[in-house]
């Protein structure tokens, strides 16, 4: 197990008779899977569609669509991602970023990071 999960479950331990904050956490973990499949799927729309579109302006114009939804997606995994370190800090444990919640990088590597960890310890 990695360090990411450990500290979410040491978490989890904390807060698990309030369902509604367990749903936090789990909304979490979520949004970090849906982050990076977004930036997976933006990636492969634009690499894909830059042979097939003939006017470069209706490139930009759904380069453009596609960045907007990363980053509301991206705004979601960086609110919740701060509301479980507050979690995590009202409970008195190790938080389970633990960064700079302005660094919008640092939170989108994180977010791979979690999704990495989920799948590494997938049932095989």
């Amino acid at each position: 197990m990695g360090k990411i999960k450990e500290r979410i479950n040491a978490l989890l331990e904390k807060i698990k008779d309030d369902p509604d904050l367990v749903s936090l956490v789990r909304d979490m973990v979520d949004s970090c899977a849906n982050y990076v499949d977004t930036v997976v799927n933006m990636e492969n729309v634009i690499n894909v569609y830059r042979f097939h579109v003939e006017d470069p302006s209706e490139l930009r114009v759904m380069i453009q669509r596609l960045d907007q939804t990363r980053r509301i997606v991206h705004n979601t995994v960086i609110s919740n991602v701060r509301i479980v370190d507050r979690l995590c800090k009202i409970n008195g444990v190790e938080p389970v970023f633990g960064g700079l919640d302005e660094d919008r990088l640092a939170i989108a590597e994180f977010a791979k990071k979690v999704v990495d960890e989920f799948f590494e310890d997938r049932k095989k």
